[in-house]
């Protein structure tokens, strides 16, 4: 399906499921193989900070700060594959089949532009989050009676006020909201992100102010995502070699009818 050119472009689910599988059945070894080395990396990363700390009983410095490398190292590399699969997907939604050097190719200010956004979203939720837990651990307190005598917390009694309990209802339900409607008007960061030159906060924003027109088309897209990642878990694991190509495929052909208009022709 062609990037819509309307000024309120409409999402169709149907459509990006369509074109985002035809996509990824362009170049399945390509993408599922970039996964593959992206999960390799992940284990030997994990695996040297496992050795660090098992080798090495004392916490120094030294050791502190290389675990702390290997996690910062990580979290860099989930980006750098998260672009490399936006990447591979556009090129495979343009009737291409992508190359590795495309997949694996690194852009310094697109990853910058990732995790700024990234870190400006938690921190926005955060600010958010933090008085909807203050009431909830409030009314937890009310209902639950602890005795903290024993040397840890034993379970004494439990009051279910109305009150309280509607209190509790309520505060949980605004968490629920706040982290879907974020999860949903947001689902295209990556792809804003790493298409786009604009700052963190012009990234969520444009992403808000143009989901916001389709929240409910997108809520379904997102609930199918979900569906088509936990099939990918189910599948001894191994699915996810095709699920999340899958997904990411999916994800910016949605992105495609929603916001390309706007945007070049390929990220960068």
């Amino acid at each position: 399906m062609a990037p819509s050119t309307s000024a309120d472009p409409r999402l169709d689910v149907s459509a990006a499921l369509r074109d985002g599988w035809t996509a990824f059945r362009r170049a399945p070894w390509v993408l599922s193989g970039f996964l593959l080395v992206v999960l390799v990396l992940n284990l030997a990363l994990q695996t040297l900070q496992n050795a660090l700390s098992t080798v090495v009983t004392d916490q120094t410095p030294i050791v502190l700060l290389a675990s702390l490398l290997c996690v910062f190292a990580s979290w860099i590399l989930n980006f750098w594959s998260a672009l490399g699969l936006v990447r591979g997907a556009w090129i495979t939604l343009e009737g291409r089949k992508p190359t590795v050097l495309e997949l694996v190719r690194w852009d310094g200010p697109a990853i910058g532009r990732v995790v700024l956004a990234n870190l400006l979203l938690g921190l926005v939720l955060t600010l958010i989050a933090l008085p909807l837990l203050w009431l909830l651990v409030g009314a937890l307190d009310q209902l639950l009676d602890f005795d903290f005598s024993m040397g840890g917390p034993m379970l004494r009694s439990v009051t279910p006020t109305p009150a309280v309990v509607i209190r509790l209802i309520l505060t949980s339900l605004a968490l629920v909201g706040v982290f879907t409607y974020a999860q949903v008007n947001q689902h295209f960061l990556v792809q804003l992100a790493s298409l786009r030159g604009s700052g963190a906060w012009q990234t969520l924003r444009e992403g808000q102010r143009v989901v916001d027109r389709q929240w409910w088309p997108t809520l379904g897209l997102v609930a199918l995502e979900t569906v088509l990642f936990l099939a990918g878990l189910l599948a001894l694991v191994l699915g996810l070699f095709v699920a999340v190509p899958v997904i990411f495929c999916v994800s910016t052909a949605a992105y495609r009818q929603l916001f390309a208009a706007e945007g070049p022709a390929l990220p960068g």
